[in-house]
C-alpha cells in the first residue's frame, strides 16, 4: 500500500479479477486483500495468515505460502511485533528479501 493506511491501491487504479480457490488459509498462507464486497477489487495489498483462518477459506485468492521453518519463525516473530490502536506497527516492518512460490491450484467444488 504506497499510502502506507491500508487505503491504497495502484497507483494506475488497475486491479485483479479474483480466482478463489479451497486453499486452506493456514499459518504462511499469502492472499490479496480486496475491499469488503468487492471480489475483483485486488490491487497491491496483501496479507500473510499467522494461524488458521477457516472464514476466509474459498473468499480470498491464495497466491504463495511461506516456506521452510526459518521462514515461518520470521513471520512469527513480525506478529508479535506491537501495534498501535488501528493495528498499524509501532515501529516501521520492511520486507527485504522475499522469495514467493506458487501453492497449487485448487478448484472450487463446481468450478
Amino acid at each position: 500500500d504506497h499510502k502506507g493506511d491500508g487505503t491504497g491501491k495502484r497507483l494506475d487504479g488497475a486491479t485483479l479479477s479474483h480466482e478463489f480457490n479451497d486453499t486452506p488459509y493456514d499459518l504462511g498462507t499469502v492472499g490479496m486483500a480486496l475491499i469488503e464486497g468487492n471480489p475483483n477489487s485486488g490491487s497491491c495489498q496483501f496479507f500473510i495468515c499467522l494461524g488458521r483462518q477457516p472464514a476466509w477459506d474459498g473468499k480470498y485468492t491464495a497466491f504463495g505460502k511461506i516456506q521452510g521453518p526459518e521462514s515461518l519463525e520470521t513471520l512469527k516473530r513480525l506478529g508479535r511485533v506491537q501495534t498501535d490502536e488501528d493495528h498499524h506497527p509501532k515501529e516501521p516492518l520492511k520486507i527485504k528479501n522475499i522469495t514467493i512460490s506458487d501453492v497449487p491450484f485448487i478448484p472450487r467444488d463446481g468450478a
